[in-house]
């Protein structure tokens, strides 16, 4: 008995090295990293970033908007709270008690036609 977990752990580590084989073999550069760099190439300037000012303009106009909001967070919970308070007084039932009452004798009688 004493053979068999030997015998896992080397299956484990040959597992394990396969894999890693796999994944090595995998692993190649792209092909433009294939070919060399040409004189034309190394002799033009390195090129140049675009101007970041225009995405710190975007974040500040984006965090005054954020800040817009912030402040106007009471107004909006108070708003939320009166459609709440108004939601839960149309929550109740359709009909009254007396209507309903009435609609399910007809139906019973036969008057009414039973709901699908």
């Amino acid at each position: 008995m004493s053979a068999l977990p030997g015998r896992s752990r080397r299956a484990r580590a040959g597992l394990a090295l396969g894999l890693a084989a796999l994944a090595l073999a995998g692993c190649e550069a792209p092909p433009e990293a294939r070919y060399p760099i040409t004189e034309a190439a190394a002799a033009r300037p390195a090129p140049k970033l675009g101007e970041t000012a225009r995405f710190k303009r975007v974040g500040e106009a984006s965090l005054a908007s954020a800040e817009a909001l912030g402040a106007d967070r009471e107004s909006l919970a108070a708003q939320a709270a009166a459609l709440r308070a108004e939601a839960s007084g149309l929550a109740g039932p359709v009909l009254d008690p007396e209507t309903r009452a009435r609609l399910l004798a007809a139906r019973e009688d036969g008057v009414a036609p039973a709901p699908d």
